[in-house]
């Protein structure tokens, strides 16, 4: 395909652009070219990227935990065999589950949202 075919040669268009993540990278960041050159190895390619993480951006607090605090209680309790005391813990924000249960959450409000007909949008 040509640039011209893709309506890339002339006058450029402003194009609107929504943004999935945002990820703040460390200093080794600046080696990627070198894996992008296939310059290294993929075990050492793991250790040239390190991502911190802002708690505020969390995907978790800010898009799952929102929509799972709208399930009551009792029926997530039973989908995901935890009890009402820790997904109290977790609807409040005062306990940070685990990878495992964050996944089982997910998958009670897919099911729950499934059942109803609703599609489920992760």
């Amino acid at each position: 395909m040509t640039s011209d075919a893709r309506g890339t040669r002339g006058l450029l268009q402003r194009r609107s652009i929504t943004a999935g993540d945002i990820a703040h990278i460390g200093k080794e960041a600046n080696h990627l070219d070198r894996r992008a050159d296939g310059e290294v190895d993929a075990d050492e390619a793991t250790d040239l990227l390190l991502t911190y993480n802002d708690p505020a951006n969390d995907p978790w607090r800010t898009h799952d935990l929102p929509r799972l605090r709208q399930l009551p209680l009792k029926q997530v309790a039973a989908a995901t065999r935890l009890s009402e005391r820790r997904l109290r813990d977790i609807y409040t924000g005062r306990a940070n589950p685990r990878y495992a249960t964050k996944d089982r959450l997910r998958i009670a409000f897919a099911e729950k949202n499934y059942r109803e007909g609703e599609p489920y949008v992760g």
